[in-house]
Parts: structure tokens; C-alpha cells; sequence
């Protein structure tokens, strides 16, 4: 079976609330969540501000010093075709890790489906009909894997109005189009082969591993994926199109490992846009000056003076911006956390603020942190501080950065003594008093 995310449901609720049934993310700024019945305006204004908590890939679950993040829902949109399902507008997704959303606000504290889990696994499709027209538009919706026969085995389930119709445009003699499928698969820690297999009436165009053009053998209706070993995931796109002459039994894709035993894959795909690593899995160990005898009076100008500019991003005890995160509890870390923070941004980044760079459909590439504002804008906000309000129609693309925002070379910049200053002024939580 494919890997749905999926919510068992126990019972029948007393007051007739609302059952989650599924949820995946259909984009790195939203995702789709489907209950068992159309909900009431009401029911959804209760969705938004639910938390979506979070962990960095090398967190553990009890360890409550490991930085956790939020995905803020700015905006919760009935699907216009089906009112169980809701396209929920949020924060931009930071890396793939588990996403847990709390539904407390709508099914109470003590429902046992308040917590809704979903991770960036799947595959995104594209239907695009030969020619356009109102009952058959371009449609992209979220398959769970590759195989299209498990996938059409589900059409009156669970499935969305447009992933249905999706699978109509398929299968239907006025069907006549193009496929496309774009997934990641891996990492390997050794080179693998797979078969793309296509069956009934569907014959494969084109088929690419990480851009490079995959061996097809029309006449067999198979793609050879050769998957090279890494420690990054490999983007596959495969480019279908539906012949003339129709297979009683449907058409069916699926993908099977080329060796012996023979056994089909149906797990292990990630969204092609799900972003995989971040620097800090790898960060080293550094050597920390002295840093001892600093003047936390001085150091206050030093963060927010022009040399560091610290107040233009971070927020200190009640002064400052809010750009990055707030500093003012961070004088309780390890001084030897503090100097990295400083030395090296992008050694640790909270997960609250990872730099995106946006693509907009006018050209314009931005960088800095990225916020929902609701359904239809996000705000995204530069290293000088500046907001640029986008909306979500118009964005190309939304591409994590393994990167801080914070800018490198401080350390220089300042020289010992400020630096000094500076860190004496962190710990002493604003207090120069405090820190003597």
C-alpha cells in the first residue's frame, strides 16, 4: 500500500465534530487537509493560528533543548468543488522533518485526533489536457507514490474533488494529454536501477534523473533510472503522454527495482521541492578566544551601532527588530554557542528563521525570511530589514537556504575588544549591574 498519511478514526464523535482524515503538503507554502464532512465558516477560522510544530532533522523528541520551530496557518480556504477539504496557507516549510499540527482550537483538548502529522513525502503530478478547456483544465495535485494503479485504487475514498478528477482526465476517452511527475527518491549509500514501468494507455515521452536524460525503451513502455550514490536525494521527472487506444484495465505506472527479487517501489519518494539538509548537520568543532573582561555597557552600543548592527535584525530585551530571533535569553547559553552564533550563522539556524529565496513570476528573485500574512500574501524580509509583501499567485518559486541570513565576517569586523564587549553585554541579560 502506499504510504498515505493517514488518521485512524475510533468511534463516533459525541458532538459531531469534524474527523481529520488526511493531510499532505501541497507546496512549500500550504498544505491540503480533508475531514469527513464540509466544515462551517466558524470551523475554520478556529484552523487558523493552530500551531504546526516542528524539529531539526537531528533533534530528538525528549530532549527539550533541541530547537523547535512553528508554521504560523495565516489562512484556512475551503476547496471549491469539495467543502471537506481545506487549503490551509501557511509559514514556508524550513526542511523535511515531521510536521505536527494542533487542531485544540477546533476538536477540543482532549480529542484524540487533536494532533495531525504529515511529513514532505509524495509525488507532485500535472495533467495537462491536449487541448484546454473548461471541463478539462491543467490540474496538479499530490500522489502519495508513484504508482498510479495503487493510486487510482483509492478514487472514492479519501480522495480530493480534483485528485478524482484528476484520475478521470486519465482515464477518460477525452483524456488525451500529457502526464507529468516530478518526485525525489534516495539517498543510496550505493548506486541502485530502477524500472519506470507504463502500462495501458499510457506511453512515456521523456523521463530525466536530476536533469539528465533516463534510457527508454518505448516499445517495452520502461525507463532505466540509474540513481548514482550520495548524501542528497535525486530529483526524478518522468513526462507521459496518454495514447490514442484505451486498456480496459486503466492505465497503470509504477516503479520496480531492477534486480532480483523484482519488487515494486512504493515508498521513499519526497516532493521535488522539500529541502533536504541544512549546513548545520556537519558543523565542526571551533576554537573559542577569550573571551572574559568585557564591559556590557560598551557592548550595548556595539549591538546597536552600525559596526554589528545586532538591533537591526534581533530583538534584546524589549529593543530591536525582529528579523531574526530574539536574543534576549540567549547570555544562559554556553559562551562557547554564543561565539559560534557570532563566528559562524549558519552552523546553527533556528528553525524559525532559515533564509528562502523567492522566485516571482515578474523576474524579481528575493532573499531573507519569509511570513504568511494570509490566504493570498507572505511578506518576505531582507538583511537591511526591509519587507517586500508578495502575493502567493505570484511566486514561482520558494527555495530554502542552507545559509543564515546573518551576515559572515563579524568577528573581524568587530576585533577582540568589541567582541568582547559585546558578549559580556548578551550575558548580562541587558543588566550592566548584573554582569559586575
Amino acid at each position: 500500500m502506499c504510504a498515505w498519511i493517514l488518521l485512524l478514526l475510533v468511534g463516533v464523535s459525541q458532538n459531531d465534530l469534524p474527523h481529520p482524515q488526511a493531510v499532505w503538503a501541497t507546496s512549500p507554502i500550504e498544505i491540503k487537509l480533508v475531514f469527513n464532512r464540509a466544515l462551517t465558516p466558524d470551523e475554520q477560522n478556529k484552523i487558523i493560528d493552530s500551531p504546526i510544530s516542528f524539529l531539526t532533522p537531528s533533534a530528538k523528541k525528549d530532549d527539550a533543548d533541541s530547537p523547535r520551530g512553528t508554521l504560523h496557518i495565516a489562512g484556512a480556504t475551503p476547496d471549491d468543488k469539495d467543502g471537506r477539504t481545506l487549503t490551509l496557507a501557511t509559514d514556508p516549510h524550513p526542511w523535511n522533518t515531521t510536521f505536527t499540527l494542533d487542531l485544540k482550537g477546533l476538536l477540543g483538548e482532549h480529542a484524540p485526533e487533536r494532533f495531525t502529522s504529515y511529513t514532505l513525502s509524495g509525488v507532485e503530478a500535472t495533467w495537462e489536457p491536449d487541448v484546454p478547456a473548461d471541463a478539462q483544465p491543467t490540474l496538479t495535485t499530490w500522489w502519495p507514490c508513484l504508482d498510479l494503479g495503487q493510486y487510482r485504487m483509492s478514487v472514492g475514498t479519501l480522495l480530493t474533488t480534483d485528485q478524482l478528477q484528476f484520475v478521470k482526465n486519465i482515464d477518460g476517452s477525452l483524456g488525451r494529454g500529457r502526464l507529468t511527475l516530478r518526485t525525489s527518491v534516495g539517498p543510496f549509500a550505493k548506486d541502485q536501477a530502477f524500472d519506470l514501468i507504463c502500462t495501458g494507455s499510457l506511453v512515456l515521452e521523456d523521463v530525466t534523473v536530476d536533469n539528465e536524460p533516463a534510457k527508454i525503451d518505448k516499445a517495452a513502455g520502461k525507463a532505466r533510472l540509474q540513481i548514482p550514490a550520495g548524501e542528497l536525494p535525486v530529483e526524478v521527472a518522468a513526462f507521459i503522454k496518454k495514447g490514442q487506444n484505451l486498456d480496459a484495465r486503466g492505465p497503470l505506472l509504477y516503479l520496480i527495482t531492477a534486480s532480483e527479487p523484482v519488487e515494486s517501489v512504493r515508498s521513499g519518494f519526497t516532493l521535488p521541492w522539500a529541502p533536504v539538509r541544512l549546513a548545520a548537520d556537519s558543523a565542526a568543532a571551533i576554537e573559542v578566544p577569550d573571551l572574559s573582561g568585557g564591559d556590557p555597557a560598551k557592548g550595548e552600543a556595539v549591538f546597536f551601532g552600525q559596526a554589528a548592527k545586532c538591533g537591526d535584525c534581533h530583538a534584546f530585551q524589549g529593543r530591536g527588530k525582529q528579523v531574526g530571533p530574539n536574543l534576549s535569553d540567549v547570555g544562559k547559553r554556553e559562551l562557547s554557542w554564543l561565539y559560534r552564533s557570532i563566528a559562524e550563522p549558519s552552523a546553527e539556524i533556528h528553525p524559525e528563521y532559515v533564509t528562502f529565496t523567492v522566485s516571482v513570476n515578474d523576474g524579481r528573485i528575493l532573499a531573507g525570511t519569509v511570513r504568511a500574512l494570509d490566504a493570498k500574501q507572505i511578506q518576505v524580509i531582507d538583511t537591511g530589514a526591509q519587507a517586500t509583501v508578495l502575493a502567493r499567485a505570484d511566486i514561482n518559486e520558494i527555495r530554502p537556504s542552507a545559509t543564515s541570513i546573518m551576515p559572515v565576517g563579524l568577528v573581524g569586523v568587530l576585533g577582540p575588544e568589541n567582541l568582547r564587549d559585546l558578549i559580556a553585554y548578551l550575558r548580562s541579560g541587558g543588566n550592566a549591574a548584573a554582569a559586575k
